[in-house]
Order: C-alpha cells, then sequence, then structure tokens
C-alpha cells in the first residue's frame, strides 16, 4: 500500500476523507451542515468528500430529519453491510479471530487453538485458512474483507515486518509475518501491532473511553505491556508509547524471569505468576484457566489469597506507570481483567494512591476493561478500519 506524500493534493484528500468518516463513525446519524462545521471544511468539499465515500459504499443515507425550517437534511451513517474486517489475536495463552463489519459490530468470534501460536509457520496456515474460509462467508457483501488486524506481543518492527524480540514466545523472533502472510493470502492489506498498542486503541474506540486526554493501557496476561494512547483533536489520536513495562524490575534479587533477568514486574503480578504458585507442574490449557476462575469465584482460601498477592503487586505496577506517563485514564485489559472482583480493583486503586503523590494522581481514574478481554483483538479491528479510506484510494491488485 502506498501512501500519498505530505503535502500533496492526495495527501489532503486522504486527510479530509479520513477525518470525515471518523465524525460519521462517532456521530451517526449526521447531517453534511454538522460534517461541516464539525471538520471545518466548506459544503463544497464536503459534500464531494461524502460523494466518494457513497460511490464506494462505505457510507449511506438514511433518510431526513424533521426541520421546522426550510428543506430538512439528508442524515448520514456508516454502512456496516459494505464489507468486513477481520481482528486476529496471537498470544501465549490463546489466540482468536474475529470478524466485525465496518461499523465495528462483531458478527463472528473464532477461538483458535491454544497451542497454535507454539509454532508460527503453523499459526500462519491456521489463519490463512480461517480468512479464506470468511471470504467466502462475506463474498456477497460489496467490499467483502477489506483488511486483516493482527496484534503480536514482542517488539515488532514495522519497516521489516518482523518480530525483533519476544520473553514470551522466543520462537516468533526474525519470523517475517509480513511476507509469510502475503504468500498466503496476496493481495490482502494487513497492519500489524503490538498487543498492549492494540488494546489501548481497541478500548478507545470500542470501549468506555471516548473522550481522553491521555489512556494507559495495562495488558495483564501471561505477560504485561503496557500501550499509552495520546489523543489530538476530536478525530486523531495517536499511540505515543509502548513498552515492555512487565520487565521493569521491582526485587533485583527475585526469581529468574524468562526474559532471563530477575524480579521482573511479571514474575509477581501475570496470569504466569498465578499459575506457578497455583499449578506448579502444569503447562498452561484453557482447562487450568477455567479452574482457576471457579476457584476465585468459589472463594477457596488458596486461590484468593494468592490473587490477592497478584494484585497487590499490579498496584505497585500501576502506581509505577503513573508515575512514568501521567495518563489521566489507566485500563486495566487482558485475562486479568476478567478474574479481578471490584474488591480487588479497590486494592489496586488504594495501592496507586498510597505510592503516588496526590497532585500526579488526582483526577485519575483507573478501571478494568469492559470489552470482556476483547480490547486486544478489537484493537486490531481498529487498526484496519483506521487504515480504510488508504485501503479503499488504493485497493490491492
Amino acid at each position: 500500500m502506498v501512501f500519498p506524500e505530505t503535502g500533496t493534493n492526495d495527501y489532503v484528500k486522504l486527510m479530509n476523507l479520513n477525518s470525515l468518516f471518523k465524525l460519521i463513525l462517532q456521530n451517526q446519524p449526521i447531517s453534511r451542515a454538522q460534517l461541516a462545521s464539525l471538520a471545518g471544511l466548506s459544503k463544497v468539499a464536503v459534500s464531494s468528500n461524502i460523494d466518494f465515500l457513497l460511490q464506494k459504499q462505505v457510507v449511506r443515507e438514511i433518510g431526513i430529519t424533521d426541520s421546522k425550517r426550510g428543506r430538512p437534511p439528508i442524515l448520514l451513517t456508516v454502512d456496516g453491510a459494505a464489507g468486513v474486517i477481520i481482528g486476529i489475536e496471537m498470544d501465549v495463552m490463546f489466540n482468536r479471530m474475529v470478524v466485525a463489519d465496518i461499523a465495528g459490530s462483531i458478527l463472528e468470534e473464532i477461538q483458535l487453538p491454544d497451542n497454535l501460536s507454539d509454532d508460527p509457520p503453523h499459526f500462519m496456515d491456521e489463519i490463512s485458512r480461517e480468512i479464506a474460509a470468511a471470504k467466502e462467508r462475506y463474498a456477497h457483501t460489496p467490499l467483502g474483507v477489506m483488511g486483516v488486524g493482527m496484534s503480536v506481543i514482542g517488539h515488532y518492527n514495522q519497516k521489516d515486518e518482523v518480530i525483533e524480540y519476544a520473553a514470551n514466545r522466543q520462537n516468533w523472533i526474525g519470523y517475517c509475518i509480513g511476507g509469510e502472510f502475503r504468500k498466503r493470502n496476496p493481495n490482502l492489506p494487513l497492519f500489524v501491532e503490538r498487543a498492549s498498542d492494540a488494546g489501548a486503541l481497541g478500548e478507545v474506540e470500542f470501549g468506555k473511553t471516548r473522550v481522553l486526554r491521555k489512556l494507559a493501557f495495562v495488558s495483564c496476561s501471561w505477560g504485561i505491556g503496557v500501550g499509552v494512547y495520546q489523543d489530538i483533536n476530536a478525530t486523531t489520536g495517536v499511540l505515543v508509547s509502548s513498552s515492555r513495562f512487565g520487565h521493569t524490575t521491582i526485587n533485583f534479587n527475585g526469581p529468574k524471569c524468562e526474559c532471563g533477568n530477575r524480579g521482573c514486574l511479571e514474575c509477581y503480578a501475570s496470569i504466569r505468576s498465578l499459575f506457578r504458585k497455583l499449578y506448579p507442574d502444569s503447562a498452561y490449557k484453557t482447562e487450568l484457566l477455567e479452574d482457576l476462575a471457579d476457584r476465585l469465584k468459589s472463594g477457596e482460601p488458596q486461590a484468593v489469597s494468592a490473587m490477592h498477592e497478584v494484585v497487590q503487586y499490579l498496584g505497585i505496577g500501576i502506581a509505577n506507570v503513573i508515575n512514568a506517563y501521567r495518563p489521566l485514564q489507566v485500563c486495566i485489559g487482558g485475562i486479568m481483567s476478567s478474574l479481578m472482583n471490584e474488591q480487588m480493583l479497590r486494592q489496586i486503586q488504594q495501592k496507586a494512591k498510597e505510592m503516588v503523590p496526590a497532585v500526579f494522581y488526582e483526577n485519575t481514574n483507573i478501571y478494568c476493561s469492559e470489552l470482556g478481554g476483547l480490547s486486544i483483538v478489537l484493537g486490531a479491528v481498529a487498526i484496519v478500519r483506521n487504515n480504510l479510506i488508504s485501503i479503499i484510494l488504493d485497493p490491492p491488485d
């Protein structure tokens, strides 16, 4: 995919179309006049760009509003039925895929085998089979499968399209995700992002966080990562920072981490640390996670005690996130958010409040994602949707 050079007419067109599409998505149904006011564009410019979006079928007219004066305006909305987007989450604990329409409604959620990410080529073969099946299922839509977003653990090099480092999945290091994907799925756009960054984007676009200055998304599953999202204006935001926050040292004499260092936050505050306490001789599998959830729900003392210890450490980690990034909102996502109850959340909030000076902590909202563990995979969907106009302007051959 070729992006237009900054300052050219094609670049201005892309920016205007992106802005209008985002405003329609956020404010639908909406009139052309309202769009012109929100976007700061002339009515002529808005009409020209909307005509293009109507022609490409990503936007549709849905009728008129009651108006006491003059001709009632025609309203616009994103046409979800125009096509679909596939989001894929690759993780140590689980792998999943969702199919969503371009308006963001989830049409399918597909659970992939737990151990699929153990073998990169096998992983790519399996998701390619699922993608091919989805292309057949949605061939009746005008635009079909428009693109695939993938979240990955570790550090991903966008230029070379490889995972350069992954403490918890070292077999992926050096694997060319982009090249191997295109071999199996030619002419299908792929966008790849780190899991914590995807989670931050998913929370902003699909969660309860809508308008903010800065959000820190703490992805807490087998490992821990932090993605920071900063808004710029009503339609634009950026992922300003991502980090290996789970590998910050909190005890230099602590247990050895999978990264090779000792005393990393992950050793104390992750699902992995819970499993080492409660299932020390077992390899991870979904049944154990279900068993853990049942034990916590029933109030089994051993499980509850282990969880509360982990939560204390997670509170310390989140205090450090606040000190490092000063976000207004901290969202806890990943598997940990689905295991926590209100008491545990308050425990984290209290620990952070104790550790962070009041002037830096006040107005900070710490909460668990309400997306049921789907923040990251929905972030993968959002990555594609945020590039939808580019895909339309420069369709694959």
